[in-house]
């Protein structure tokens, strides 16, 4: 079986008061180790974390200390909908 491990690392505030929230996802599997960055808003981490188990990973979710972001900070990182289809697509 293979590994997963998804880490909340902050979360931005938008102007509205929403906040969205940045994750690090780490896999370990036979080549190696894979890191992604995504982002996403109330529950995120639970939806990537049953579309890995879906495809036979073990996860962890946990949170890190962390705190707000600036969008400076949080560049880069995936939106959820695109971290789904990329899991996807490296089944």
């Amino acid at each position: 079986m293979q590994n997963a491990l998804i880490i909340k690392t902050g979360y931005t505030a938008g102007i509205s008061g929403n906040t969205g929230e940045i994750f690090c996802l780490v896999q370990a599997h036979k080549q190696g180790f894979s890191t992604y960055y995504f982002n996403g808003m109330y529950g995120s981490e639970w939806r990537i974390k049953k579309l890995l188990e879906t495809q036979g990973w073990r996860v962890q979710v946990n949170s890190g200390y962390y705190g707000r972001l600036t969008a400076k900070e949080a560049k880069g990182a995936i939106n959820e909908y695109a971290m789904i289809e990329l899991l996807k697509e490296t089944k």
